[in-house]
């Protein structure tokens, strides 16, 4: 199974990216996804998570994802310390940002900025759909 944490804030479409990934990781016969918010007050700019699984059998498993293969940040801003406590084995983070980070582990992304100049405004969900 192939996991996937957004981490966002409230309006950044991390809920829709994990549902468009899912829809898309099960297309295929054989191909099975779930994809999940979890949120405190729903308010926009508030923090949130959403959760995508992927697997090639059916998921019976519908806890919270706590370690990742991808852990996707759309928001810079949300990264704490013991954000590595997330990864998977071998897992990335991909991170929202301008600054370039001494990480092998962290794929840099200024999703802002690319999305603003295809689509006119800051959508940084659409950039790491393309990404994963």
């Amino acid at each position: 199974m192939i996991e996937v944490l957004w981490h966002g804030r409230g309006g950044q479409g991390a809920f829709t990216a994990a549902r468009l990934l899912g829809a898309a990781a099960s297309m295929d016969e054989g191909a099975y996804a779930l994809a999940f918010p979890s949120f405190g007050p729903e308010r926009r700019g508030a923090p949130m998570r959403a959760f995508t699984k992927m697997s090639d059998a059916p998921i019976g498993d519908r806890s919270a994802v706590h370690r990742a293969a991808f852990v996707i940040y759309l928001d810079e801003t949300l990264v704490e310390d013991g954000w590595e406590d997330e990864l998977a084995p071998g897992g990335l983070m991909l991170l929202n940002t301008r600054t370039p980070v001494d990480d092998p582990r962290v794929v840099c992304i200024d999703a802002d900025g690319i999305s603003a100049a295809v689509l006119g405004r800051p959508i940084p969900n659409t950039v790491f759909l393309g990404a994963i």
